[in-house]
């Protein structure tokens, strides 16, 4: 209500967090006690555009899923960890 945000990690048991007033000045961090997963990440943040995507546009759902996804692969992020396939995300869409 006051314009303050607060950004925390999405890992379950960390306390990562930033804090943000109103004019966008940091006022409080806590530091993460999580290793970051990148890949998960990386992941985690293209299957929201593609959610997003999918209410968007007209383009088939598996059409998107590979877009997003290809530039995962193209990072050679495959190589550190598996990336899912669509059939195993579908019923998340």
């Amino acid at each position: 209500k006051d314009g303050t945000k607060i950004w925390s990690c999405t890992t379950v048991k960390c306390s990562g967090r930033l804090v943000m007033v109103l004019d966008s000045t940091i006022s409080n961090v806590i530091e993460h006690s999580c290793v970051p997963n990148l890949v998960k990440e990386s992941v985690m943040s293209r299957m929201k555009k593609c959610k997003k995507r999918s209410r968007e546009e007209v383009t088939a759902i598996p059409k998107i899923f590979e877009e997003e996804l290809t530039t995962v692969r193209d990072r050679g992020l495959q190589f550190i960890a598996e990336i899912p396939s669509f059939d195993q995300r579908k019923s998340s869409f």
